[in-house]
C-alpha cells in the first residue's frame, strides 16, 4: 500500500473511533495536546500519524494504537480473542462434522442431571461453544443456556476426554497447517506425493523380495546387474 493510501486509511479509522466515542476534533485535540487541525489533517488523509501521537489517540479512544496505524486489523486484544475463539469453535465444529461425514461415531456425553429438562434436547438445534482448553463446553438450546462440566466424547469405540479430543482436532490442524505452509506450490505437492509413492513401491519391493527362493533372487540379480553378482553364485 503506497503512502498516500495508508494515510487515507489511517484517517478513517481515527474518524471512525472518535466518532464512536461522540468526541469532536476540538475534545479529542485538547484530550491529546494537539490542534484540531492536525486531526483535520489526518483524518483527511493530508498527513500521517507518528507512533508517539497514536499511542496518545489510543489511551482516549480505547483502542489499539496498532489498529490507528493500519499495523492490525483489531481495536483491542479483547476483540482478538473473542474472534479467535469464534474462529477456532467454527473451525472445530466444521471439522468435527467432516468428521462425521467420513464415517467416525462422534458423541458428546456428560450428567444430564446438569438439566433442568435433559429431555428438552430432543430434536432441537444446539449450538455448542467449546471453552478454552477444559472438559466443558456452553451450551445453547431454546429452553437452556449455560456451562456444561466434565464433558467427554464418543469417539467410535473409544471415550476420551474432551480435552483430548480437542487435542486430536489440534494435531488435524497442525498438519493442515503444515500442508499450507510447506507444500502449496504445485511441484512441491507433486514431488511429495511421488516420494510418497517411491517409498510405498520400495516396500511392496521389499516384501516381494523376501518371499523369493535363493534361485530366483540370483536370477533377479543376474537380469539387472549381469557378471557382477557372480559372486552371489558361489
Amino acid at each position: 500500500m503506497d503512502k498516500e493510501n495508508l494515510n487515507q486509511k489511517i484517517g478513517n479509522r481515527l474518524k471512525e473511533c472518535r466518532t464512536a466515542k461522540n468526541l469532536t476534533q476540538k475534545e479529542l485535540a485538547e484530550l491529546s495536546y494537539c490542534t484540531p487541525q492536525t486531526i483535520s489533517y489526518i483524518e483527511n488523509g493530508k498527513r500521517g500519524m507518528s507512533r508517539d501521537l497514536a499511542h496518545t489517540f489510543s489511551m482516549h479512544l480505547e483502542v489499539n494504537e496498532d489498529y490507528l496505524l493500519c499495523e492490525a486489523d483489531f481495536k483491542s486484544l479483547q476483540e482478538e480473542v473473542r474472534c479467535f475463539d469464534a474462529l477456532r469453535n467454527e473451525c472445530d465444529v466444521k471439522l468435527t462434522n467432516l468428521l462425521q461425514i467420513l464415517g467416525h461415531q462422534i458423541k458428546l456425553s456428560f450428567d444430564a442431571g446438569q438439566l433442568n429438562n435433559p429431555d428438552s434436547l430432543i430434536g432441537e438445534e444446539v449450538n455448542f461453544h467449546f471453552d478454552t482448553y477444559s472438559n466443558d463446553i456452553r451450551m445453547e438450546i431454546e429452553n437452556f443456556s449455560g456451562c456444561i462440566n466434565n464433558v467427554h466424547v464418543q469417539f467410535d469405540d473409544t471415550t476420551i476426554s474432551l480435552v483430548t479430543f480437542m487435542d486430536f482436532l489440534d494435531d488435524i490442524f497442525d498438519y493442515i497447517e503444515f500442508l499450507i505452509l510447506h507444500l502449496a506450490d504445485k511441484e512441491e505437492r507433486n514431488s511429495y506425493k511421488i516420494a510418497i509413492s517411491d517409498a510405498e513401491e520400495t516396500r511392496r519391493k521389499e516384501t516381494k523380495w523376501d518371499s523369493l527362493s535363493k534361485e530366483e533372487k540370483l536370477n533377479y540379480l543376474k537380469k539387472h546387474f549381469g557378471d557382477s553378482c557372480a559372486y552371489f553364485e558361489k
